[in-house]
């Protein structure tokens, strides 16, 4: 197996393991936050939860960035004469189309996970009450809430644009005469 193949399985694997972590910190925290467990520190357990929108994002930019580099590996392999260049198109082309999206659902997931709790935590911050017992109406917790949550919806809508757009760039790549390829 190529060495770029075996890149293009590290990276699915160490996506994977990213999609994990981003599961198991926001439970993490979200449990801590929500008071489900005991601590005693001079800081408010909630003000743990603003944490979790700009920890999905984070996640997210990562796993994003990992996608890029299999597809970018991808398009390189389509553009090389190899007994897999059909394969290759095919993901480049036709799996990842707009209107057949193979990969759909765990982009899906990344993004709407991100989103949601984000606005949970955008809600939070504006109704303390809601989910939070106690008194959790400190503005520095309320404003920590909004900005963070807000930062992390806009940070997803602005960068599944711009994942759009380099996953387009990468569609119309053309093949280069490098030195020494012999082509």
């Amino acid at each position: 197996m190529s060495n770029l193949r075996q890149e293009i399985i590290d990276a699915e694997k160490t996506r994977a393991d990213f999609l994990k972590w981003k599961l198991v910190a926001v439970a993490a925290l979200g449990a801590v936050g929500l008071g489900l467990s005991q601590t005693l520190s001079a800081v408010p357990a909630y003000m743990v939860l603003p944490l979790i929108p700009l920890i999905c994002s984070y996640a997210d930019l990562l796993c994003r960035h990992l996608t890029l580099r299999i597809l970018v590996i991808a398009a390189y392999l389509r553009l090389h004469t190899n007994s897999e260049q059909i394969y290759e198109q095919f993901v480049m082309q036709e799996a990842r189309s707009k209107t057949m999206n193979f990969f759909a659902f765990e982009d899906t997931a990344l993004e709407w996970s991100t989103i949601l709790l984000s606005l949970l935590i955008v809600i939070v911050g504006v109704f303390p009450g809601l989910l939070i017992t106690g008194q959790p109406s400190k503005a520095v917790f309320r404003w920590f809430a909004i900005l963070s949550g807000a930062f992390a919806i806009i940070f997803s809508i602005r960068f599944r644009q711009r994942y759009a757009g380099l996953c387009e760039s990468l569609d119309n790549v053309k093949p280069v005469d490098l030195p020494g390829s012999g082509a």
